[in-house]
C-alpha cells in the first residue's frame, strides 16, 4: 500500500501561503482596475455635469483638488443643500450602476 507524504518543510509552506498572497493581491489589483474602469464611465456618462464636478471636488477627482462639501458650495456659489443634493444624486446613480457588483462582491465576503 503506497503512503501520501504531505510535505512539512517550513519552507515549502511559506512559499506556498506566499503564492497563495500574490495571487490573491494579483485579482484584487485587476478587480480594483476593472471597478475603478467602469466607474471612470459611468461618472463620465451617467451624471451630468454639475454632479460630476460636485464628486469631482468632494473627492479630489481628475483635476478637481479635493475639497469639503461647505468649500464646494462657496466655489461654485451654490448652497451647502444645492451639494448634498448632487452628491445624493450622484450617488443614487452610481449605486444603480453598480449593483450587480455590489452583489457579488458581497456574496464572496
Amino acid at each position: 500500500m503506497l503512503a501520501y507524504v504531505v510535505p512539512t518543510d517550513e519552507a515549502f509552506l511559506e512559499e506556498l501561503e506566499d503564492s497563495e498572497d500574490s495571487l490573491s493581491k494579483i485579482e484584487t489589483a485587476i478587480d480594483m482596475e476593472v471597478l475603478l474602469s467602469k466607474l471612470s464611465t459611468i461618472v463620465n456618462t451617467k451624471l451630468s455635469p454639475r454632479e460630476r464636478e460636485v464628486v469631482g471636488y468632494l473627492y479630489g477627482l481628475g483635476e478637481f483638488p479635493k475639497l469639503r462639501p461647505f468649500e464646494i458650495a462657496s466655489k461654485l456659489k451654490i448652497s451647502r443643500g444645492t451639494v448634498s443634493y448632487y452628491i445624493k444624486r450622484a450617488f443614487v446613480k452610481l449605486n444603480s450602476a453598480f449593483v450587480k457588483d455590489i452583489t457579488y462582491y458581497e456574496q464572496i465576503i
